[in-house]
């Protein structure tokens, strides 16, 4: 019986601390929102133009640059989207037909948490050990609007293998968002191997 109530409190203790450290990564996070508020109207003041602007400004630019590469992204046949990828970082973008939101099954579980999460936490190990610089770490952006996804954009994936392995995990996620949706006529009887 002693060790259950010793259990129970410790589990009490641990729900106490994930409280206390949810709440202090949200007022985190509200600060952060402010800071990017500041920092717009800043920019905002100087050159009439947001942040954000002026972010989509230079990926333009960066964009005017050809492609080295264009992939179709492809599951069972059925093309999902398509990965433009250039010197240090690829765009990937679902076909705007397919309407993905990010909240369907498995984006978040499977794309986020067990494919692009792991890479970008390797690399900040990495360079945690002064194997990278922290400019050459795995990063990414997913960008949504009106709560479809638009593109995702993968930086410093560094090697072909990496790039194969994002465009097979991406591939197999579209794809079965839009078999979820309805999107795709097409059954999903495999399931992604990686």
């Amino acid at each position: 019986m002693e060790e259950k109530d010793e259990e129970t409190h410790r589990l009490a203790e641990l729900k106490q601390y994930l409280s206390q450290k949810k709440e202090m990564l949200e007022e985190e996070l509200e600060k952060l929102n402010s800071l990017i508020s500041v920092v717009d109207d800043l920019l905002a003041s100087k050159s009439f133009k947001t942040g954000i602007e002026v972010m989509k400004r230079a990926e333009e630019k960066t964009e005017a640059e050809a492609a080295l590469q264009k992939l179709e992204l492809v599951y069972k046949g059925t093309k999902v989207g398509e990965m433009e990828v250039y010197q240090t970082y690829a765009k990937v973008t679902p076909l705007p037909e397919l309407k993905l939101s990010t909240v369907i099954s498995p984006f978040e579980a499977f794309l986020v948490r067990k494919v692009l999460e792991p890479m970008r936490e390797r690399d900040v190990e990495r360079a945690a050990k002064n194997e990278l610089r922290p400019d050459q770490m795995f990063s990414y952006d997913i960008i949504e609007e009106g709560g479809i996804l638009k593109y995702i954009v993968v930086r410093n994936f560094r090697d072909r293998i990496r790039l194969k392995e994002l465009a097979n995990a991406m591939s197999w996620t579209f794809f079965t968002m839009a078999s979820k949706k309805g999107s795709v006529q097409t059954g999903l009887e495999e399931s992604y191997q990686a």
